[in-house]
């Protein structure tokens, strides 16, 4: 296997990520079952994924690559702020704009819907870069 390629996440990374998913997997509008069929796995191991019962080195890459294809195949003039508020959850070690990103996303509830949380993620980030400004 090349190295160079391949990143050794230590187990507190696989935590954070295991803990940061479900915001990505929100931020981008997609379910478990919707992450679960791109990864060709269950949705009951993508909710252990989440609850950091599993996570692998490899899955991690797969759910960046799932990342990068949502992204790139969302032609909106969205996809610059999904790309910025997937790295900034994804590499701020600071837990406070990710706690904030996800009490928008619990306070929609789940009879709201996906896009309705997503919408609050948005939201929320924008507000938390104007507070910081």
């Amino acid at each position: 296997m090349d190295n160079s390629i391949y990143y050794n996440y230590t187990k507190e990374e696989r935590l954070r990520f295991s803990r940061r998913l479900p915001l990505l997997r929100t931020l981008f509008g997609i379910t478990q079952e919707d992450l679960a069929a791109k990864l060709n796995v269950s949705r009951q191991t993508v909710s252990a994924m989440e609850s950091s019962k599993i996570l692998s080195n490899r899955d991690i890459l797969s759910i960046l690559a799932v990342a990068v294809i949502e992204i790139r195949s969302n032609n909106t003039s969205s996809a610059k702020l999904d790309y910025e508020i997937m790295m900034r959850i994804l590499g701020d070690e600071n837990d406070d704009l990710c706690n904030r990103l996800e009490e928008a996303r619990i306070s929609c509830g789940t009879t709201n819907g996906i896009g309705e949380s997503r919408k609050r993620i948005i939201e929320a980030y924008k507000n938390y870069i104007s507070a910081k400004a």
